[in-house]
């Protein structure tokens, strides 16, 4: 009687986990998982515009405390904040963007 007490309890584990591990696979991802995608969120802190330059192009032009916020792809990135006459007002920063995090970056010069 111990040994099929035994026996039972194995195999209704056995069943638990499999059920479990089959259960991730039927969850649905989220899209940034899903596309591969994160979030940029730049702030402009100055009293002037800045634009905000992601590997060499403009994606957002921000007046004085504006915040925007862009998906981007994962993958390797530069970003800049220029004043319009495309003085640098910020060093650059570099980051890997991985899939479904936010990045947040601000320039007060």
């Amino acid at each position: 009687m111990n040994r099929f007490r035994v026996i039972t309890i194995i195999f209704i584990v056995s069943i638990l986990l499999f059920v479990s591990i089959s259960c991730k696979d039927l969850l649905p991802l989220p899209e940034c998982e899903k596309n591969q995608t994160a979030t940029l969120e730049v702030t402009n802190k100055s009293n002037h515009v800045q634009k905000c330059i992601l590997n060499g192009s403009n994606i957002a032009t921000l007046e004085s405390g504006e915040t925007k916020e862009r998906t981007i792809q994962t993958g390797s990135y530069v970003i800049e904040f220029k004043r319009e006459n495309n003085t640098v007002c910020c060093s650059a920063a570099y980051f890997e963007a991985r899939a479904c995090k936010t990045y947040r970056y601000s320039c007060s010069y």
